[in-house]
Parts: C-alpha cells; sequence; structure tokens
C-alpha cells in the first residue's frame, strides 16, 4: 500500500521512467548475481 501511496503522490513521467530503469537494473543484477 506505501508504494501506490508513493505513486500517487509522485506520478510524473520522469519518475515512471526512473522507476523503471531501477526495476530493469534491479532484475539484471538478481539475474547475473544467481
Amino acid at each position: 500500500q506505501v508504494g501506490a501511496r508513493l505513486v500517487e503522490h509522485v506520478s510524473t513521467d520522469g519518475f515512471r521512467k526512473v522507476f523503471a530503469v531501477l526495476l530493469v537494473g534491479v532484475g539484471v543484477y538478481f539475474f547475473a548475481k544467481s
């Protein structure tokens, strides 16, 4: 629920792009680590 609230407060396109890049980065990091 906290994540949804954060998205509501900061729902700018720039933030969404940064968030998407962060998700991809974390996914690649865990994939390369395993």
